[in-house]
């Protein structure tokens, strides 16, 4: 597995076998950092703010997760689970989704 970190919360995963590429909770060119130059197979974001969901910048054909609930996609399992974005459950930020990826 590699791991590549592209700033924020923004994270390439990429298995030995080469697939599934996934990339977590892209941002937009607001953030400071250069927009990741990937194409991956499916984009997780975790919230719905524009540092997490700039999926719109990233080329290719991917699948988007942006919802709780359990994903098979390429033979990977993607659960999401939804958590507070804050410590006042919620709000202030909102809800937020944490993902378990295996």
């Amino acid at each position: 597995m590699r791991i590549r970190w592209f700033g924020h919360s923004c994270f390439l995963l990429e298995p030995d076998s080469g697939h599934p590429k996934i990339l977590t909770d892209p941002f937009d060119d607001s953030i400071g950092y250069p927009i990741p130059d990937v194409t991956p197979d499916l984009i997780t974001e975790s919230h719905q703010h524009f540092d997490h969901n700039a999926h719109r910048f990233i080329k290719g054909n991917y699948k988007l997760i942006k919802d709780p609930g359990n994903f098979e996609e390429f033979g990977t399992r993607i659960t999401g689970v939804v958590t507070y974005h804050d410590k006042s459950h919620g709000s202030e930020r909102g809800k937020n989704i944490v993902f378990k990826i295996e």
